[in-house]
């Protein structure tokens, strides 16, 4: 069929075959198991590869038909057009593959029929099947062919008019479409054209390329008080190759929506991502890489300067507020880009993304590994003014922030009235203190005034963020009449009051002067020191 194209073409055939590590060479048409001869009485060159004997000699016994696929494999994608998952040429193949290296990837396989069955005859073989429907002499077979061919004869003009389409969003588009836009951030070359568009496509792409927002479960828009659409996010950023999920009931709120492993993730490494890693993206036991983060590789440095880019609409600091950081150097350019003079961005999502870098900084880990270490310390060397120090370090208050509780499971629309809270939820966290740490009576005096510093803390960020959690302390004596307290009395903010004035009284029966002096740093009328029991 090739031939009757044009006998002008490139061709390749046993014993010499292009070297894949060579682009310039690998072009044309490669016989690898031999090509009749333009009278179609024989083979040219060293024969047909035909029978068991020679597959198995060209594949298994001196396997230079596997060695030149694998390298293939190295450097492409490699699809198969006309076979069956039965046919031997693609038996002795997969089977020589799966000897060698254990496992294939990135090989995919166009199988007419729906998509289960297509699946079924492949996967086993670690294939990727490509159902189509067989109708109409595979007129979507041909199809396919026909647009991937327009592709390749101008790759400019596919970029730029898939790009072009990506402006409008993902929402109207189809799922097809929003996987030729994953398709095109999968690689460097496509990250870069996507990043360096004239007008970047719009953040709610971050909800396609996070698998974890395509399938976030259902859930209503709006507020508490005005509920607003049911939206199912899976029907507005899926992907082709997306595994659908069921539908959950609209009244379960405890429903849950698992994604699936094989999801597709644009900001996860994949394999181009690690054909280019360099010393510079991976963690050093020692030295400049030890002490900093690794740089992003190149592929998603790219993506990170597409997120910079957008950083000043509703939908990207949302989307942050659902990540449990972001790394640094996004950090960094997001925070210079919106704090230049010349760049047109709403306070909100300015003050949003403040929010969110503090938190980030400010986090301490799940295990509270600091006063365990602490306790150690100070079991070995005793308490000093390092020690004190650490302790309040430990206990120090911060911002937590994370994701809106309010608005459903799509972003904000860039045309909405910007509120803080549609972007992101605070609140003021309270390092636990889970063992009992004793504090030597010669360190009462620095210790509660460094605990007392930590309160004050307490009391501003909470302000700065409307106050509510001011208005709930436990009392200081435990109100047997309201029934067990405990819990509250030992989190949150009531914790640390309430040992601020375990100490403090320490202090009054050890040293009544310094406890006063004490007294008198208070803040005047500050509701929290005023729940403690003391007066000045």
């Amino acid at each position: 069929m090739f031939d009757e194209c044009s006998r002008q073409l490139q061709t390749w055939q046993p014993p010499r075959l292009p070297d894949p590590r060579r682009p310039a060479e690998l072009t044309g048409i490669v016989y690898l198991h031999g090509r009749v001869t333009p009278n179609y009485d024989g083979a040219e060159g060293d024969g047909f590869v035909l029978s068991s004997s020679e597959f198995g000699k060209a594949y298994l016994a001196d396997g230079w038909a596997t060695d030149f696929f694998r390298a293939i494999l190295g450097k492409f994608v490699v699809v198969f057009v006309g076979y069956t998952a039965d046919d031997p040429p693609v038996q002795y193949l997969l089977e020589a593959l799966t000897k060698a290296s254990g496992r294939i990837e990135n090989v995919y396989a166009f199988q007419s029929g729906d998509e289960s069955d297509a699946t079924a005859r492949w996967r086993h073989k670690g294939v990727n099947a490509i159902a189509y429907d067989p109708a109409n002499s595979h007129t979507a077979l041909w199809a396919t062919l026909e647009a991937w061919s327009a592709r390749a004869r101008n790759i400019d003009g596919w970029y730029n008019d898939v790009i072009d389409l990506a402006q409008r969003g993902p929402e109207p588009m189809m799922p097809h479409e929003r996987g030729q836009v994953a398709h095109i951030v999968s690689s460097y070359e496509g990250a870069k054209r996507f990043t360096e568009a004239a007008s970047p496509p719009p953040a709610n792409w971050l909800c396609v390329f996070d698998p974890y927002r395509r399938y976030e479960r259902p859930g209503h828009l709006g507020t508490m008080l005005e509920r607003g659409d049911y939206v199912d996010p899976f029907d507005l950023y899926c992907l082709d190759s997306d595994v659908a999920p069921a539908k959950p009931n609209p009244e379960d709120h405890y429903a849950r929506r698992d994604v699936p492993n094989e999801a597709w993730d644009a900001f996860s490494i994949n394999r181009l991502d690690r054909q280019a890693l360099n010393d510079e993206n991976v963690i050093a036991l020692r030295g400049h890489w030890a002490r900093n983060a690794p740089r992003l590789v190149p592929r998603i440095f790219q993506l990170a300067g597409w997120l910079t880019r957008v950083s000043d609409q509703p939908a990207a600091v949302w989307w942050a507020a659902h990540q449990s950081a972001l790394h640094p150097d996004i950090r960094d350019r997001i925070r210079w880009r919106l704090e230049r003079a010349d760049e047109a961005s709403a306070p909100e999502i300015r003050k949003a993304w403040r929010f969110l870098f503090e938190s980030w900084d400010s986090y301490r880990g799940e295990f509270h590994r600091g006063i365990y270490e602490l306790a150690a310390q100070v079991a070995k060397d005793g308490w000093d003014d390092t020690a004190v120090r650490q302790y309040a370090a430990i206990r120090k208050p911060y911002f937590s922030a994370g994701n809106a509780y309010w608005g459903g499971p799509k972003p904000p629309d860039d045309g909405a009235e910007i509120r803080l809270g549609n972007l992101i939820r605070l609140d003021v966290k309270y390092p636990e203190r889970h063992d009992p740490i004793n504090i030597p009576d010669g360190w009462l005096s620095q210790t509660v005034k460094a605990l007392r510093l930590n309160l004050e803390l307490a009391v501003a960020l909470e302000n700065e963020i409307g106050g509510y959690g001011l208005l709930s302390i436990s009392p200081i004596v435990a109100d047997e009449t309201v029934g067990d307290d405990q819990y509250e009395r030992s989190h949150g903010l009531s914790a640390h009051v309430i040992e601020y004035v375990v100490i403090l009284k320490r202090l009054v029966a050890l040293d009544p002067s310094a406890a006063k002096s004490e007294l008198s740093a208070w803040p005047i009328g500050d509701a929290v020191f005023n729940r403690s029991g003391f007066g000045r």
